[in-house]
């Protein structure tokens, strides 16, 4: 016998039947979260990358610090642009009197910032903090790690003006100038002082390196008491100390570097011959064969390649001499101890820092190798026909 109760009851769900439907509907919704879920997680890196672009702080600008070395304290200033969507920057060196080192590699990702320095064989890795305000990081260069915290600036650190004449014009005990030549091993540097007392009695000095093309290097603190005289030079760790004679004619004493210390006597200079200025130096040939002129090459250390200038410059008596320049260093002018020149070999030699050529002129072009601190290093240099 037929039922309609029984008819309908195969139609309408029980409540066994309601409650797995419910929890079907439940485990289609979950599944559907999860499967939105793992759609997000696999843009997760590019979302968060876009959200720390988004609140990154604008970092163009000067910052500065100060990086200390064992005994040496060097002021920097890196300084960040941004053209067409691309960072570049360079880097100012205070104490050494270094301007525009380039840095060849700027990254920044919030809220890294990663720094490269090829020609000094540095770099710098530091956290931008939310303001843009500080950085904070690791200065690395040659094996060694120092930790350097840069902070923003409208006012960056300013080189020292180089003292004038007025500024230390022989007066009474050691103002004046002073030379002499520093014996450190095998290394002969002609050093120049200028030691100064300004009008409220603070006494100031700076230096000259002459063999090393360091030019000003400004003390960090100079004094005078009778008669001793005291010259501290906190960017490289080194100091003069020395005592005036009776006469006021010599200073004797030790210049103190790295843990040594080496005999050093100052002397006023001997009123001589002004040397001819730069720009009577005769760079001119007239054959490719010559020597004299003005050499490009590229110095390839490993990773580092820095630009190398030789200027060539044949003097009256058929002698040469010779400045050597490193662009990307920051540092230029270190004159030449010796040039010698027998067609169609050159030699030259930088004593300041410990450096020789050695090369082969032929068709216009110096092919040879760069000798330093014991390595060898090809160095191909081509004549600069625009100078």
């Amino acid at each position: 016998m037929c039922s309609w109760k029984t008819e309908e009851s195969s139609l309408a769900p029980s409540k066994n039947q309601s409650m797995n439907s419910a929890k079907l509907n439940k485990i289609i919704l979950v599944a559907s979260i999860i499967v939105i879920v793992a759609a997000l997680a696999s843009l997760s890196p590019k979302i968060s990358h876009a959200l720390r672009a988004a609140r990154a702080p604008k970092i163009e600008g000067a910052w500065q610090g100060t990086l200390q070395i064992q005994q040496a304290s060097l002021r920097g200033v890196l300084k960040i642009a941004k053209t067409h969507g691309d960072y570049h920057a360079a880097f100012d060196s205070i104490d050494q009197r270094l301007t525009d080192i380039p840095v060849s590699k700027f990254v920044y990702d919030y809220p890294m910032v990663r720094v490269e320095l090829s020609s000094l064989g540095a770099t710098y890795e530091a956290k931008v903090d939310s303001a843009g305000r500080q950085m904070s990081g690791d200065w690395k260069q040659r094996g060694v790690n120092v930790p350097l915290t840069l902070e923003r600036t409208a006012t960056p650190y300013q080189m020292a003006e180089p003292m004038a004449e007025s500024d230390y014009q022989a007066g009474s005990g050691a103002q004046g100038a002073w030379q002499g030549t520093l014996q450190a091993g095998p290394m002969s540097l002609r050093l120049r002082f200028r030691i100064g007392a300004n009008a409220d009695g603070a006494w100031r000095a700076e230096m000259d390196s002459v063999d090393q093309g360091v030019t000003a290097l400004a003390a960090s603190s100079a004094s005078f008491d009778a008669p001793t005289v005291k010259v501290n030079f906190n960017q490289i760790g080194g100091a003069f100390q020395g005592d005036l004679n009776a006469d006021q004619s010599q200073l004797a004493g030790t210049w103190t570097q790295g843990g040594q210390t080496f005999p050093l006597k100052l002397e006023r200079p001997k009123p001589e011959a002004a040397p001819a200025p730069e720009s009577e130096a005769d760079y001119s040939y007239a054959s490719p064969a010559e020597l004299q002129g003005h050499w490009r090459g590229t110095l390839a250390i490993q990773t580092v390649k820095l630009r190398i200038v030789f200027n060539i410059a044949k003097k009256p008596d058929a002698t040469y001499t010779a400045t050597l320049d490193s662009p990307d260093q920051g540092g230029g002018h270190v004159p030449s101890s010796s040039v010698k020149f027998d067609a169609p070999k050159a030699h030259l030699e930088w004593n300041g820092i410990a450096a020789s050529y050695d090369g082969e002129l032929k068709d216009g072009k110096l092919d040879g190798t760069f000798t330093q601190g014991g390595a060898r290093i090809p160095l191909a240099l081509q004549r600069d026909t625009a100078q």
